[in-house]
């Protein structure tokens, strides 16, 4: 009888472990699983410069402009993260007669459409460069976001 009840006793604490065990490896992969959604991946770019020679790449004979050609080596990289920012480091100008180079800097709209159409969530605008013909100012400092809503 005493063997029996030692049995029983054995067999009891057996099990109780057996579940405190998967009670554990199912409170592990719920944290797991609770820690994988709460993760982003984030790319971050930085100094979008428009310097003459990527400008005029995106000159076409038809007299149109189109700048994705320039990030398509990126395009990939960028539509994979959960959320990416680029610093665009010169200003956007849509009077074509401002778009200029260095010091100024006044860079086609076409660049920030080629910068969306890449799949760039964040478009971070601090320059130190100004263009005289489109702004009055000695700084010009600009944050623009879009902001993402994850969902599960």
């Amino acid at each position: 009888m005493i063997l029996g009840v030692v049995s029983a006793v054995r067999y009891s604490k057996t099990k109780a472990a057996a579940a405190a065990a998967e009670k554990k490896k199912q409170q592990e992969a719920a944290l797991e699983k609770e820690q994988e959604e709460n993760i982003i991946d984030f790319l971050a770019v930085g100094d979008n410069i428009a310097h003459l020679g990527m400008r005029e790449s995106g000159m076409t004979d038809s007299g149109g402009w189109n700048y994705d050609a320039i990030y398509e080596p990126v395009k990939e990289d960028v539509e994979a993260a959960d959320l990416a920012l680029v610093t665009q480091e010169t200003v956007f100008v849509e009077n074509r007669e401002d778009i200029s180079g260095y010091p100024s800097f006044g860079t086609p709209p076409e660049f920030g459409d080629a910068l969306v159409d890449t799949g760039f969530d964040v478009v971070a605008h601090a320059t130190r460069f100004r263009n005289m013909n489109s702004f009055r100012c000695s700084c010009i400092i600009i944050m623009t976001a879009v902001l993402m809503a994850f969902t599960n």
